[in-house]
């Protein structure tokens, strides 16, 4: 129902004009200022130019994020199966999440969403894998989008390291090609932009300052 008469988040439309921007040739960074990693906003970026969205298409980006919110639920379904819950709780978990995850403006275009699911299908994949170190090195890669997409997505580095840990295949090779493929977006977006990607996205007091009046949390 949102999608048709849904109540617009006060982030929304600030993540949609530098969306708009960078869709039209700003550099994050250096042309424009962003307090956020670049990945979310190439992907949007790209879906427009790729299916000739005009500006402002509200609705587009929402249904976008609305595929990523039933992917995350697909995905908690997948995980829990493969941790051998029952299909009704596997599929109840998933109904669950979609139910939260309103409560905690999951119907709005924000990260959170998006995070989460390069986290989830990076821990999903890890529990299909047996001997592939290659692959290893794209589950590195995946989690790192996390992180590309919101700060707070570092968390899923310490949480998939921590499944393939548990799992049988805990080599230290796996555990290599996990950490190189995490770290090399990461290398590229410094390679790229230099200090101002690491001070614009990690340096600049997003989670640890009051918005208002730029006090340190305590």
């Amino acid at each position: 129902g949102s999608l048709v008469n849904g109540i617009l988040h006060v982030d929304e439309p600030i993540l949609l004009v530098e969306m708009e921007r960078i869709a039209e040739g700003y550099i994050p960074y250096i042309d424009m200022h962003l307090n956020y990693p670049p990945l979310w906003f190439y992907i949007m970026a790209g879906l427009k130019h790729l299916f000739h969205i005009p500006y402002g298409n509200y609705s587009f980006y929402h249904f976008i994020h609305y595929i990523f919110v039933i992917a995350n639920a697909i995905l908690i379904a997948g995980i829990c199966r493969r941790n051998r819950f029952s299909h009704l709780i596997s599929w109840f978990s998933a109904w669950l999440f979609l139910i939260v995850s309103h409560w905690m403006s999951g119907n709005a275009i924000l990260f959170e969403m998006p995070s989460i699911f390069f986290g989830l299908l990076a821990i999903w994949l890890v529990f299909q894998q047996k001997q592939n170190v290659y692959m290893y090195f794209l589950i590195g890669i995946i989690t790192a989008c996390s992180f590309l997409i919101k700060q707070f997505g570092a968390g899923f580095f310490i949480l998939v390291l921590l499944v393939i840990l548990l799992s049988n295949y805990h080599e230290w090779k796996y555990i290599l090609a996990y950490i190189i493929g995490y770290v090399l977006p990461i290398c590229i977006c410094i390679f790229l932009w230099h200090s101002d990607f690491v001070n614009s996205v990690i340096f600049n007091g997003y989670g640890t300052t009051n918005a208002v009046d730029g006090e340190t949390i305590s």
